[in-house]
């Protein structure tokens, strides 16, 4: 190849090297485990490549266009980190196709680049490219809150759910009865963290139809984040009029439950009463 300068053949060579074989250097790939980063944990970043037999001259990580590591078998050291807000490179750990990083935080994420070359006589670099995210999760649950504890049909059911600060920010829904119902009010607002809460409203005239054949009327508010994190908040909200559930009120049917011996008491005592008035 003839070259102009050594920075184009350079250039040349990478762009060609790009998602192909070139000259012995085969099969460059980027893994990052676990995919998705949780903030203030560790991640490992494998660059997998066949050299077949050409020696290595480097081996580069980029976060963007910032190299924060770099593994150079001629230099001493052989490996070296560079400061890079978000991350701490375990030198110890790391090695000519992996790096170990610490305390991984949201500045983290983007495009990671791992870029390989192959020493002389060739000087063949290829580069290929991943993106990360760094998440943060919900500590908890998220909140539910409604204006009632009982409804009955033609009442209005009001209720707020937030969830707990995530980032990214997490996507509310909310069930009633297992069918979704649409959200009034949504927002959003976030902290100085880079984290964000939701907030959806509900207010929704009840119908019959809303309740179950038992008068049951369950609310959940849902939060997904992305596709790594689900979970559900609940409340039973049955109407007055129906009749008493034991194992949702109480948590279990058996005859031994103190309350249910109370009210069997009581019942049998307004019999009694009722029989001597008479």
């Amino acid at each position: 190849m003839v070259c102009i300068s050594s920075t184009l053949c350079a250039a040349v060579l990478v762009w060609i090297g790009i998602g192909r074989d070139v000259f012995g250097l085969r099969n460059v790939r980027l893994s990052v485990s676990p995919p998705t980063v949780k903030r203030g944990e560790g991640a490992a970043l494998d660059c997998i490549y066949d050299l077949e037999h050409a020696p290595l001259y480097s081996f580069k990580l980029y976060r963007g266009y910032h190299e924060f590591y770099r593994f150079s078998p001629n230099h001493v050291p052989e490996n070296k980190a560079f400061p890079l807000p978000g991350v701490t490179v375990d030198l110890a750990r790391s090695n000519a196709s992996r790096a170990v990083l610490h305390g991984v935080g949201f500045h983290f994420s983007g495009n990671i680049t791992c870029e390989v070359t192959t020493d002389a006589p060739d000087f063949v670099t290829v580069a290929v490219s991943k993106d990360v995210m760094v998440v943060e999760l919900p500590e908890d649950s998220p909140l539910l809150m409604t204006e009632r504890n009982k409804y009955e049909p033609g009442e209005t059911l009001r209720a707020n759910c937030s969830s707990l600060p995530s980032r990214p920010v997490a996507s509310l829904s909310f069930l009633l009865n297992n069918a979704p119902v649409n959200a009034t009010i949504s927002s959003s607002e976030q902290d100085d963290e880079w984290r964000s809460r939701s907030r959806i409203s509900l207010e929704l005239p009840l119908s019959s139809w809303h309740f179950s054949a038992g008068g049951q009327l369950d609310l959940k508010c849902t939060a997904l984040v992305g596709e790594f994190y689900l979970d559900t908040r609940t409340v039973q909200l049955g109407s007055r009029s129906s009749g008493p559930v034991p194992e949702r009120v109480f948590g279990s049917s058996s005859s031994h439950n103190p309350v249910n011996f109370i009210i069997l008491i009581v019942t049998y005592a307004s019999t009694f009463n009722a029989g001597v008035i008479s």
